[in-house]
């Protein structure tokens, strides 16, 4: 029985204020992945990781006090021997604006 390929990370999303500061309680959502993927605080931002497959998603930040902001990412991939696929992953950084 062949064992399951596990998702690629397609995404790393760095999060921070539009001033450069890391912000508590971001959630990314992706098209396609269903549900908010909460974001993990590091010294300089928070982090998201989506995973999935080569396609075009649509990424929504959202954090309480900040207005939410969304952009569009393309990641690329290719095909591995073992019928599981490979990204190139994307890492982009979204800055969101306090309300």
């Amino acid at each position: 029985m062949p064992v399951p390929c596990l998702p690629p990370t397609a995404i790393n999303i760095f999060v921070t204020s539009t001033s450069g500061e890391p912000i508590t309680g971001a959630l990314a959502e992706a098209t396609g992945i269903g549900t908010a993927i909460p974001c993990h605080l590091g010294s300089q931002a928070n982090m998201c990781q989506v995973l999935g497959g080569a396609k075009t998603y649509d990424v929504r930040v959202t954090a309480p006090g900040y207005q939410p902001a969304t952009q569009t990412i393309v990641v690329t991939g290719r095909s591995a021997d073992c019928g599981c696929g490979t990204v190139d992953t994307r890492t982009v950084t979204i800055a969101l604006t306090a309300v």
